[in-house]
């Protein structure tokens, strides 16, 4: 059996013990706190001195035992009394005993009590001390995960490049609820991600931006960047047809394709017209004519169209990824005019000859004529007018019927003209100069003889050569005007083997030119 003094010193011991453990515990919470400069509250400051300054006395404590006799807690067998004096007293030392086992029964009981009581007051103070360290790591936490404390940190690093770093406060930013809303911070991690070169978290940074603000201008420009450096034709052409005719249509401007261009105005023709299709470099034209919306199934422009028939144009342009233009629509209206009938440059029941050259003049292009010389009425299967060379007639009387066929296939009246036709002549030379003076004299030039100028001055008329000219024979003369001071001047004059026209004829370099005269 433990004596008084035994369990005092227990007592003290596991007290002692005990005070340590809170100073311990104690001085680790405020180092924390300091560490980490968290400010403590005045009432986390008052748990803080009791834990820290509250001791418990040892001495104390044995007063609150309750003063235990060590002897009545001792085993009475041992007891080195007389046997004669034990007799004397055995009725009173039983009564004694009684009373001293009770009393020392009481006090194991007491200090018990006190000792749970002891243990208690630690236990409070243990917990207190917890407290403050739960609290100090919960307000640093608080701190760490803040909004503005994590944008601090994140612009720091961010301007210094580190862009992993950055994106780590970032992250933590944008998990707070003012970070939800900001789409500056959202901007901020899409160029951290994009700077570190990881597209795959940049474009889903953009997306998140855009489904927060389906208008934010930059989100919207970047994502089309990225589709179309990706080459995903399909991906942009969708972003261009969700934002068209939104507010934010603007901002697809740079990445949208041109849409075709018509070579011919759209609008009301008399004939039919042929159409080319225009798109920028490098793209494909798709078009349709039967009112239908054109895709990349469409046919593709190859080549100048034939609009022959009132029709709407559809055409769509497609570059080498794929984004397509908008469509373009072109209306064309054919009216067709019943041509009129075919006019000659040469009036009906004239005489002419075989040389002379009969011209349609009222001959549109697009539009045939067709003719006959014996009197037959003209057809698409009769001889085909050529405008180069005319029509040329053979001696005789002749009757010349002609027809305008449209490009539409629309006939003209049939027109008639009558002529006398004679043998071209075919002049001499000696004819050709008498034809010559003949003109210069009915200009004024010659006197009516033909050997002077109208001013007194001899002329003469020597042959030079004949040459075809534009295709007509002619007689070549020079001029020579001999006048009274003695310089001659001189000059070459050309008249048609056929038909005796007057030509002016200049010489360069051998080579020889006329002009009516």
């Amino acid at each position: 059996m433990k004596s008084d003094d035994e369990l005092f010193e227990i007592s003290d011991e596991f007290t002692k013990s005990l005070e340590k453990l809170v100073e311990e515990e104690t001085n680790v919470a405020k180092a924390y706190v300091k560490e980490n400069d968290i400010s403590i509250t005045a009432e986390q400051a008052e748990v803080v001195d009791v834990g820290s300054t509250q001791m418990f006395d040892s001495d104390e404590l044995k007063k609150n035992v309750g003063g235990i006799d060590i002897g009545d807690l001792l085993d009475d067998e041992d007891d080195d009394f007389g046997t004669g004096a034990t007799k004397r007293s055995a009725a009173s030392t039983d009564r004694n005993s009684a009373r001293n086992i009770a009393r020392s029964e009481e006090r194991r009981a007491d200090t018990k009590k006190n000792m749970l009581l002891l243990c208690a007051v630690v236990a409070v103070v243990l917990v207190g001390v917890v407290g403050i360290i739960v609290a100090a790591i919960a307000m640093s936490n608080n701190t760490k995960n803040s909004y503005a404390y994590n944008m601090e940190q994140a612009k720091n690093y961010y301007e210094s490049g580190d862009y992993g770093t950055a994106l780590n406060y970032y992250n933590v930013a944008y998990g707070t609820v003012e970070g939800k809303k900001d789409t500056n911070l959202m901007l901020k991690m899409y160029e951290c991600y994009k700077n570190n070169n990881d597209s795959v978290m940049a474009k889903s940074m953009l997306d998140d931006i855009i489904a927060y603000d389906k208008y934010n201008e930059t989100a919207i420009k970047e994502l089309a960047k990225n589709y179309k450096q990706n080459q995903d034709g399909a991906a942009l052409n969708s972003m261009i047809v969700q934002y068209r005719g939104t507010r934010a249509e603007d901002y697809m401007k740079e990445f949208e394709v041109a849409v075709p261009t018509p070579s011919e105005t759209p609008g009301e023709f008399s004939s039919s017209v042929k159409l080319s299709l225009l798109a920028g470099s490098g793209c494909n034209i798709y078009y349709t004519v039967d009112g239908s919306e054109p895709t990349t199934a469409s046919n593709m422009y190859t080549g100048e169209l034939l609009i022959d028939k009132n029709v709407v144009v559809k055409a769509i342009a497609v570059d080498n990824i794929g984004v397509e233009s908008a469509v373009a629509a072109f209306e064309y209206k054919i009216n067709y005019v019943v041509p009129t009938g075919p006019v000659l440059n040469v009036a009906t029941g004239a005489t002419i000859d075989t040389d002379t050259v009969l011209e349609i003049t009222n001959l549109k292009p697009g539009d045939n004529a067709y003719y006959t010389t014996d009197g037959t009425t003209p057809t698409a299967k009769s001889t085909k007018y050529d405008t180069e060379k005319g029509i040329q007639l053979d001696k005789g009387s002749c009757i010349v019927s002609l027809v305008i066929i449209s490009a539409t296939g629309d006939a003209s009246k049939i027109t008639r003209y009558t002529y006398v036709v004679n043998a071209v002549k075919i002049y001499t030379y000696e004819e050709c100069v008498k034809i010559l003076k003949q003109r210069m004299i009915t200009l004024n030039i010659l006197q009516s003889d033909g050997y002077k100028t109208t001013g007194g001055d001899k002329v003469s008329f020597l042959y030079d050569s004949k040459q075809y000219i534009d295709e007509k024979e002619m007689y070549i003369a020079r001029y020579v005007v001999k006048p009274t001071d003695g310089k001659e001047t001189e000059g070459y004059y050309g008249v048609s083997t056929k038909g005796g026209n007057c030509y002016k004829v200049t010489i360069k370099d051998n080579q020889y030119s006329a002009v009516k005269y």
